[in-house]
This record gives structure tokens, C-alpha cells and sequence, in this order.
């Protein structure tokens, strides 16, 4: 929901309880070993998503949760398959699922001074993402029900591409 708050509000959405941060699998897997290092060795607390302990899993690790100065981060690798790129959520109970394009043709955003990264097609992403996405909404799970969910019917189901 950072991108969201960041292209609709010019900040941060008051009900959302973390920073989002996205790559994809492929620049993930070139600098996550060295990434930990250094978060670590800057006091950062890190946790690597990879579902190992939840159940079988057959793919590498894909982000990590970073906590510091009591705020919140996810570091979100997304899979590429056929058209697709493909995120499972933190317990392996479902995924999000993009078109590639919004991973591959990129435009840069100033948010809080710094310059960020963003899906070229905004419009289309935020709309894939969360439907309506213009309309403003009170609660986290307004913001957390993305329509881009599809959940997984078994470990190795890919049924959405």
C-alpha cells in the first residue's frame, strides 16, 4: 500500500501498518545474501521469507521483513512466470499476481525526498492491484484485499496464469 499512498495521497496511508518495498526474484537473488549482511551489521533486524518452515516449498528465498526505529518494512521479491510476475503471502496461503509489465517498464517518483521506482502504467497496476483504487478507505483491510489476490490451491498450483 506504499505505492498507493504515495501516488494517490502524496504519502503515507494512516492505516497501513508497514513500508513496501518490491524487486524482482531475479535482483533478488544477485544481492540477498550480501543485503542481510549489511542490514545486520547496521543494527537492522531482518527475517528472510522463503516458507521453509511452513510447508514444502520448491522455490528460493523471495524478501525479507526488516524492523528498525520501531517501523516496519517488507522487501518483496516477485516471481516471473510466462506473463506474469507472483508474490506468496507471508503464510503461503494465497498469492498476488501482476501483469510482468509493471515490474519491466518503470518510471521514478520523489516521496519524502528520496526517488523511488514505480510502475510506468500506474493507473493500470493500482486498478489490477486494488480495483477502485482512487476511493479512499478508513480501515487496513480495505487496503489489504487486493483483487489481484488468488489463492493457492496447492503448493505447486499455478491455475491463475
Amino acid at each position: 500500500a506504499t505505492c498507493l499512498g504515495a501516488i494517490r495521497d502524496g504519502g503515507f496511508i494512516e492505516v497501513d501498518r508497514d513500508v513496501d518495498f518490491a524487486c524482482k526474484q531475479e535482483d533478488f537473488e544477485n544481492c540477498y545474501e550480501n543485503l542481510g549482511a549489511t542490514l545486520t551489521q547496521n543494527d537492522f533486524q531482518i527475517e528472510l521469507f522463503d516458507h521453509r518452515h511452513s510447508r514444502p516449498w520448491g522455490f528460493r528465498p523471495f524478501g525479507y521483513k526488516i524492523h528498525k526505529y520501531g517501523v516496519n518494512c517488507d522487501l518483496g521479491a516477485w516471481f516471473k512466470l510466462k506473463d506474469k510476475r507472483w508474490i506468496p503471502s507471508h503464510k503461503l496461503e494465497f498469492c498476488l499476481v501482476h501483469q510482468a509489465k509493471y515490474f519491466d517498464d518503470l518510471m521514478t517518483i520523489d516521496f519524502y525526498g528520496g526517488k523511488f521506482k514505480v510502475p510506468l502504467q500506474i493507473n493500470g497496476f493500482l486498478t489490477e492491484k486494488y480495483g477502485n483504487w482512487t476511493t479512499k478507505h478508513g480501515e487496513f483491510n480495505n487496503v489489504c484485499e487486493p483483487t489481484c489476490r488468488k489463492e493457492i490451491r496447492d503448493g505447486n498450483d499455478f491455475w491463475w496464469v
